[in-house]
This record gives C-alpha cells, sequence and structure tokens, in this order.
C-alpha cells in the first residue's frame, strides 16, 4: 500500500476493511479523457511548495480530490 492508500484508508468510514476496493478506486472525473491538461500537469510536476500546495489546489479543483487530511496538517 502507498502512502495514499493509508490516508485514504485512515479517512474513510471503515477503516482497515475493504482495502482493495480502496486502492482500486478512482475519482469519477479522472475518467473523462484529458481532464487534467499539460498547464496542470507541468504546475504539479514543477511544484516546490510546502505540502505541494499546487498540487492539492489543482487536484481539488479538477477532480474535487481533496488531500488535505488531518494527518497531513
Amino acid at each position: 500500500m502507498t502512502e495514499y492508500d493509508n490516508v485514504l484508508d485512515v479517512d474513510s468510514l471503515n477503516p482497515g476493511k475493504q482495502m482493495f476496493e480502496k486502492m482500486i478506486s478512482v475519482p469519477p472525473k479522472l475518467k473523462v479523457p484529458f481532464v487534467l491538461r499539460t498547464p496542470e500537469m507541468s504546475a504539479m510536476h514543477h511544484d516546490t511548495s510546502p505540502n505541494l500546495r499546487v498540487v492539492q489546489s489543482i487536484l481539488k479543483d479538477t477532480l474535487e480530490v481533496n488531500l488535505l487530511n488531518k494527518r497531513m496538517k
């Protein structure tokens, strides 16, 4: 499991259960072709801000994925 998988599990309604389902889940908007365009990908790649603020902002705005949680604050 990755760190992201662990964070997703801890913040879920059923920590420690249905791990496979959580690991293979994909944000619905990520299924849309080209939803993350080159400018967004480039900005995320070059993000050197503390806690990857640019990445968090783009993922929240584009995919409605919130990476901020109680463990990252």
